[in-house]
Parts: C-alpha cells; sequence; structure tokens
C-alpha cells in the first residue's frame, strides 16, 4: 500500500469527530424541516407509547377497529414501544419529541457505523457518506421502529468491536444486539445474523471462548425476562395475536413477497438494491477478508428473511451496509484507479435514493411548499370522537393539527377495518363516521370515490411524482356526505378546508 492510500486509512478504533458533527448538524436541519415526514403507519406504531404516558394500559386503542384477537398490543414485539414511551415520560408528547427520538436513532447509527467501519480501517472519507446512507433507508419510513432496532443493533456491535476483555462491555453489548434484533421483526433474522458474526469474531479477540458464550447468554436471558415482563408473561395470549398478524401481513407466495419487497421501494431506492446484490459474487472471491464474512452473515439472513416472506422495512440499510462494506475491501485490495469504481457508484447511488428528500426539502425553503393549514384549525382541533360520531384521523392531522396529542376516542384511518384490511376505505363507509384527514389520504379518497376534489401540487420537473403544497391542510367530511360531495364542492378554497358538519 501506497502513502497516500495509507494516509486515507484512519487508525482503527480511533473516532473522528468531524463526520459525527456533520452527521449531527446534517439531521439537526432535517429536523428542523419535519423529516422524517408522515408515515402512514405512524400511528400503529406510536399509539401505544402515546397511550401509555397519558396514563392507559399496553394497548392501542386508534387500532381499535381492526379487531385483533388481544385487547393488548401484541402485534409487535414490545420494546419500541417501552423505550419509546420512556422518552415521551420525560420529553413529554409532541411532534418535536417523536421526531428528536427518530433524530436520536439516526446519529447514533452514524456514530456507530463509523466506529465499525474505523476498526476495519477504512476510508476516511467514507464517514461523510453515512448521513446520505442513513437518510436514504430510514426518513421514508416515517416514526417506524426499524431506526431503533438498526441503531441498537449497531451500536451494541460497535462497542463489542472496541472491548478487548472486559466483561461488562461485551455483556452490554451483546444485550444491546440481542435488544435490538427483537425491536422490528421484518429485520430480525438480519440483526441476529450481526450477533453471530460478532461471536465469530470475538471468538479470534478472546479466549477462552466461553467467557464470550456465557456473557452472551446471560445477555440472551436478560432481553427475554424484559421482553417477557413488557408483555405481563402472556405468552400464549402474545403469540397468538403476534402469529395471527404476522400470518396476515406475511402469508401467500414467497417469490411474490420478495418482489414485493423491491416495488415497495421508491424508483430511487432500488439501484441500492441492485448495486448490493451486483457485488453479492465478491463475497465468494474477497472470502479471506473479515468484513466479507459479514456480507456472507447478511446476504444469508436476507434470504432467510425473503423465503419467510418478511423481508420489508429496514431491510435497505443492510444493502447499503454490504455496500460500505465492499467499499472497505475494494480500496484495500485495488491500487488503481478502479478501486474508486464502486466508492463512485455508492455515492451516486445513495445521492440518487435521497434526492425525493433534497427537491422536498428545496420546495420549502423556497416556499413552494407551504405550512398553512387553511380554514380555522382551532374548529377541527376541538372536535370530540363519540359512539355515534367517531372521529378518525392519519398521520398528518395527527402531526398538524393535534400535535400528537390525540383526543380520546379518536381513530387511525389508515388502520380503520378488520385486519387484515386497513384503510377505512377497505370496506364500506360506515355511516356517522366523522373524516379529518390530510391530504396525502385524501388524495386516495379523491380516486376511489371519484370526488371532483383538486388537490394542489407542486411539480418542479414537470415529472409524474409531484408534492403537495399544503401538507399540513385538512379535509373534513362525514361518511354520508360523500354520495353527493361532488354536487356540493366547487371552489378549490372549499374543497381544501370542508367546513360542514362542524
Amino acid at each position: 500500500m501506497d502513502s497516500s492510500r495509507e494516509a486515507s486509512i484512519l487508525p482503527a478504533g480511533r473516532f473522528s469527530s468531524l463526520p459525527f458533527a456533520f452527521a449531527v448538524l446534517f439531521f439537526a436541519v432535517l429536523f428542523w424541516l419535519d423529516y422524517p415526514k408522515p408515515h402512514m403507519d405512524d400511528l400503529f406504531f406510536v399509539g401505544t407509547p402515546i397511550h401509555m404516558v397519558q396514563g392507559g394500559d399496553f394497548s392501542n386503542p386508534l387500532l381499535a377497529r381492526q379487531l385483533y384477537p388481544s385487547h393488548f398490543y401484541f402485534v409487535h414485539p414490545p420494546a419500541f414501544s417501552f423505550i419509546l414511551a420512556g422518552w415521551l415520560k420525560i420529553f413529554g408528547v409532541s411532534t418535536a419529541a417523536l421526531l428528536g427520538f427518530q433524530w436520536l436513532m439516526y446519529v447514533l447509527i452514524c456514530g456507530a457505523t463509523s466506529i465499525i467501519l474505523r476498526q476495519h480501517q477504512s476510508p476516511g472519507w467514507l464517514e461523510w457518506l453515512l448521513p446520505l446512507a442513513v437518510a436514504a433507508a430510514f426518513l421514508p419510513e416515517g416514526l417506524r421502529p426499524e431506526s431503533l432496532a438498526v441503531a441498537l443493533t449497531m451500536g451494541g456491535w460497535a462497542l463489542l468491536e472496541l472491548v478487548n476483555v472486559r466483561r461488562a462491555g461485551v455483556f452490554v453489548g451483546f444485550c444491546l444486539m440481542i435488544l435490538g434484533a427483537s425491536v422490528a421483526s421484518r429485520i430480525s433474522f438480519i440483526c441476529g445474523a450481526l450477533v453471530v458474526a460478532a461471536l465469530v469474531q470475538l471468538r479470534q479477540k478472546i479466549t477462552p471462548f466461553s467467557r464470550v458464550l456465557v456473557l452472551a447468554a446471560a445477555a440472551l436471558l436478560l432481553v427475554l425476562v424484559a421482553l417477557s415482563t413488557m408483555i405481563g408473561f402472556r405468552y400464549l395470549e402474545f403469540w397468538q395475536t403476534y402469529h395471527f398478524t404476522a400470518a396476515g401481513r406475511v402469508g401467500g407466495n414467497r417469490i411474490a413477497a420478495l418482489w414485493h419487497f423491491f416495488e415497495s421501494l421508491s424508483i430511487i431506492q432500488r439501484p441500492l438494491v441492485l448495486l448490493g446484490l451486483a457485488t453479492a459474487p465478491l463475497i465468494v472471491v474477497w472470502r479471506s477478508h473479515r468484513l466479507m464474512h459479514i456480507n456472507f452473515y447478511l446476504i444469508a439472513a436476507m434470504l432467510v428473511t425473503a423465503g419467510l416472506g418478511a423481508l420489508g422495512h429496514g431491510g435497505l440499510w443492510f444493502f447499503i451496509l454490504m455496500l460500505l462494506f465492499t467499499c472497505v475491501t475494494g480500496m484495500k485490495i485495488f491500487r488503481s484507479r478502479f478501486a474508486v469504481l464502486l466508492p463512485l457508484l455508492l455515492t451516486g447511488g445513495l445521492l440518487l435514493a435521497s434526492s425525493r428528500i433534497m427537491i422536498y426539502a428545496t420546495g420549502i425553503l423556497c416556499n413552494a411548499i407551504k405550512a398553512d393549514k387553511g380554514g380555522d384549525p382551532h374548529t377541527v382541533q376541538a372536535l370530540r370522537s363519540t359512539s355515534e360520531h367517531p372521529v378518525l384521523i392519519d398521520s398528518q392531522t395527527a402531526r398538524y393539527l393535534f400535535d400528537y396529542r390525540i383526543p380520546a376516542g379518536f381513530l387511525d384511518w389508515s388502520f380503520s377495518a378488520p385486519f387484515p384490511k386497513a384503510l377505512a376505505t377497505d370496506e364500506a363507509l360506515r355511516p356517522g363516521d366523522v373524516y379529518l384527514i390530510g391530504p396525502d389520504s385524501m388524495e386516495g379518497f379523491n380516486v376511489k370515490f371519484h370526488l371532483n376534489l383538486t388537490i394542489p401540487k407542486w411539480d418542479p420537473f414537470r415529472s409524474t411524482k409531484k408534492f403537495h403544497v399544503y401538507p399540513h391542510r385538512y379535509y373534513y367530511l362525514r361518511a354520508e356526505d360523500v354520495s353527493d360531495l361532488n354536487s356540493r364542492i366547487n371552489s378549490p378554497v372549499r374543497a381544501a378546508v370542508p367546513v360542514e358538519g362542524k
């Protein structure tokens, strides 16, 4: 290796403040711009911790119409709800607190991944790509739990990379990694693969290895006890509800499920998956290198997850991680200009995958995308749900009208049909329902019921992908009004904020 290449390799174990400071600044700006934006799954996941902080039990009243077998929130592993509830107990229920939690996870992922890369003599400039990598993988996911799962897993792994024979460090590292693997079902096997990879690598660092196995087993036991306590030791009830939900989500043809994962990604994210798959053969070619061993575990876990039909949210991060590890290995092996080809492809892929975020942010800064709510938000904020007239809201109105301080009795529009259906429009509309929804939900409602409703869009490139001009705007209507809504909505102003039915 020549001197110039040696200069680009950072000493193992050292932590650089500049790339990390850039990551903090990067996500602070995005936090100021209201990222991550609302996602249709938000209330499904944050409803339980909000309910717990408000004095409720381990349940999500917003999902009452899903008719799960259990009253308790046993449709998902419990760790995310309890950790987020603890955060909200400290900082209060608000948009700032929920976005701040995600912001913290993003920064932790960047910091932990930076440490891991340095332990494997990564080129220093690669760390500057981490904020883009995290943004591409997690910002489109909204307030979902995968960011917490990855933050715990990568944080535990970084700790294990740094420890030598410190028993406490090994124990805490495995506790974090195992807990991380339990947080989000769709990436549990992939996070678990990193636990196995960490065990294999520690076998070469710590002797006797039996000590590592004992510490890992103790960590597993502690995490299992903690999770059992969270569900009140209701193992059978939890399993029945969890299995019922999982079967409704991941059943069917496995090949179709794998294709669905690819289709569920936006067109600008897909090149990263294809690039990751294209580098898979290098696992065999460069099998003598440690990071290629980790890539082997990752791709094996992805195949298992895909075989179960569960590959989905959060999976993109691990394709990006494989690309990062392949870049590190390739930069060590090649001395020619060819060495920069994969890093250039990765950089281009990350910029492309993050381009929609940048365009949206530009629209906000140029005032092409406005924060105007329209109408009189105080009137609809005073709405209360009753048995005769339940109020259904979505993730946008929960954030922009109620700041996530959701009144009792409200329901989640996105999950208000009996499972495995989801949207309120997946079944016949129920007379008496009151809908208070944002432009994303209203657009789908508009299309399904052929309503003559104009929803303003910003089209910076005259392309098929447009952006709502008023993402904070609310739409207020009643189920029984839908049949004659076309005849009653004539002007864009009234269409934007219907005032009937107050």
